[in-house]
């Protein structure tokens, strides 16, 4: 019996010394996983962890647009906010901004953009709880109910003739912002839920006049990745990561790498697409409601690594990165008229 007692005793120190080690500062080895990649600035970006019970945080500030849109000018680049767009009674703050950037430009007169391609001079209409806004080229319609949005451009009201290499092209995008901004190594899984679906589109561009590399229809998707890393020389810097939805060219648009330019106002900084066919479980085409779930987290360190090969945040470490709102939306490229619903959008952080 005090045999079986000694053991029992010896047992249970063992256990409490393990427990010590275990919890003691510096105790877990710090020798590189298998497969964990490498940037070029030396830094191991590791690779995903099991996912336990681990905070997960809902990152679109007012996913269902409750608060309604400010309205951006139309200038290309433009940010100054110049009116509101809102429901039966207007927000003291809206949390969602509409871009219309070169709405109207081959109409002006004396370089002035003309008023009936401001969304805020549109019609505005409402239907059991659905709100409308048209303009000369735009639409847009949110029940702010269930989150859903529609967005149609026809550009075939914008283009006076064929769009010529080096001219402007029209916007409709609305920019959404985050509650938090964690930073991508912070996080086991960063999910994108989106769904959407290609309501309607037509060519409008006449027989022969079309150019592949130049006239197209896309729907993008974005968010930004900052260094916030005040000790950083990078701090500030970004590059935009998104995801192509809709080009009227492909089945599947590739993967896409490149600086953003090609426009007079741009913002010079790193663009990074990966291949739709890795996001989305379908092509997108009239009538096919696209249901996406997919984790960004792995193709945002491919990002990462992609951006640093081309010579950006070369200065920076994948820790420093943090990410941040963007938008979604039209570019229309040519003369084509289209509409998207977008019923439901959300980031969703899971976090070491």
């Amino acid at each position: 019996m005090k045999k079986i007692k000694k053991l029992c005793c010896l047992l249970l120190v063992l256990a409490l010394f393990a427990a010590l080690v275990a919890c003691a500062p510096g105790s877990q080895s710090s020798r590189e996983e298998p497969g964990s990649e490498q940037t070029s600035t030396g830094e191991q970006v590791p690779e995903d962890p099991t996912v336990g019970e681990a905070p997960v945080l809902e990152l679109v500030a007012d996913p269902r647009h409750e608060t309604g849109f400010n309205v951006k000018g139309q200038q290309d680049g433009d940010g100054t906010v110049k009116g509101m767009l809102w429901y039966d009674s207007r927000q003291e703050e809206a949390l969602w901004d509409l871009a219309q950037w070169e709405s109207g430009y081959y109409f002006r007169e004396n370089g002035a953009y003309p008023a009936a391609y401001d969304i805020l001079n549109g019609e505005k209409t409402e239907s059991e709880g659905v709100w409308q806004w048209k303009d000369a080229s735009k639409t847009l319609r949110v029940d702010p109910g269930s989150g859903s949005v529609f967005l149609a451009l026809d550009a075939g009201k914008e283009y006076a003739a064929p769009r010529e290499n080096g001219q402007p092209w029209p916007h409709l995008l609305l920019e959404y912002g985050l509650t938090e901004n964690p930073r991508a190594a912070a996080m086991s899984r960063l999910e994108l839920q989106l769904t959407f679906q290609l309501e309607h589109f037509e060519n409008l561009m006449a027989e022969g006049t079309q150019r592949e590399g130049l006239h197209t229809a896309q729907f993008m998707w974005y968010m930004t990745l900052r260094n916030v890393n005040p000790a950083s020389e990078d701090y500030g810097c970004f590059m935009w990561f998104g995801v192509n939805l809709f080009d009227r060219r492909y089945e599947f648009a590739e993967l896409y790498a490149m600086q953003d330019t090609g426009k007079p106002i741009n913002t010079e900084a790193y663009i990074y697409q990966p291949a739709a066919r890795d996001i989305l479980p379908a092509a997108t085409a009239v009538g096919v409601r696209q249901e996406v779930k997919a984790d960004l987290l792995p193709h945002i360190k491919k990002a990462f690594i992609s951006a640093q090969n081309a010579k950006f945040f070369t200065r920076s470490n994948f820790s420093d990165l943090a990410v941040g709102g963007g938008n979604f939306g039209w570019e229309m490229t040519g003369t084509y008229c289209a509409g998207m619903t977008v019923e439901s959008f959300q980031l969703v952080a899971v976090m070491n």
